[in-house]
């Protein structure tokens, strides 16, 4: 039984050091920070965090920017968008520098906005997205969850709870997208990041059979 729970851990150990090795963690957070700014709609950034993917953002209307949101005491944002920003070309504010949003509260995907993200270069496939609330909370999860809008290869746009979108992402619903966009429904958002690997259901299940396995083995030790 030792051999076995031995080489069952060992397994466990392996499949957390292979997806790790493997994964491409698109991490709008990161991005941000230090470094919050518009972007021009339609952009496209190369080789985006080194991970071999080029990633275009494209906010709803031309007029609009896809925001890359700075950290707020602490908290995380992330990918939003901003209809007007500070140092637009003759835009208010221009002052040929800055590229913040105005008014800084309208830096996430809110009331009739969207943010599309389409994918080329190295391979991608979306199985995990991580979603934050206007006050950078954690969105989709126990407690805190809204409505979404997604929409794949410009089909048409599905109307679902976060936590769903999550799980379907989990399941590769969204795996063979070359190009995804997220609309406001109900709650205001941030992407916080968007990853090719997904926590599998089967390994917490697994941990948890080795730990049966181990306390039965206990049991009859002392029987």
């Amino acid at each position: 039984m030792k051999k076995l729970l031995t080489f069952a851990a060992t397994t466990v150990a392996a499949s957390f050091a292979s997806m790790s090795a493997h994964a491409i963690v698109l991490d709008f957070v990161a991005e941000a920070a230090g470094a919050e700014r518009a972007i021009d709609n339609g952009s496209t950034i190369t080789n985006f965090q080194g991970t071999g993917v080029d990633v275009t953002f494209t906010a709803g209307t031309e007029n609009w920017f896809p925001y890359f949101d700075d950290l707020s005491g602490g908290k995380p944002a992330g990918l939003g968008v901003c209809k007007t920003v500070f140092g637009a070309v003759g835009g208010p504010g221009d002052d040929g520098m800055s590229d913040d949003c105005d008014p800084p509260s309208d830096d996430n995907v809110t009331v009739e906005e969207t943010i599309t993200l389409s994918f080329s270069g190295a391979a991608f496939a979306i199985r995990d997205i991580t979603f934050y609330d206007e006050n950078h909370n954690a969105l989709g999860v126990a407690g805190n969850d809204g409505m979404i809008a997604i929409s794949l290869d410009g089909g048409m746009a599905m109307v679902m709870m976060m936590s769903t979108a999550i799980s379907m992402a989990n399941a590769g619903a969204f795996a063979s997208a070359s190009e995804i966009m997220f609309a406001y429904v109900d709650s205001q958002f941030y992407i916080g990041a968007i990853s090719d690997i997904p926590i599998p259901g089967a390994i917490p299940l697994l941990l948890s059979g080795l730990a049966g396995l181990g306390f039965a083995s206990r049991r009859r030790k002392t029987a």
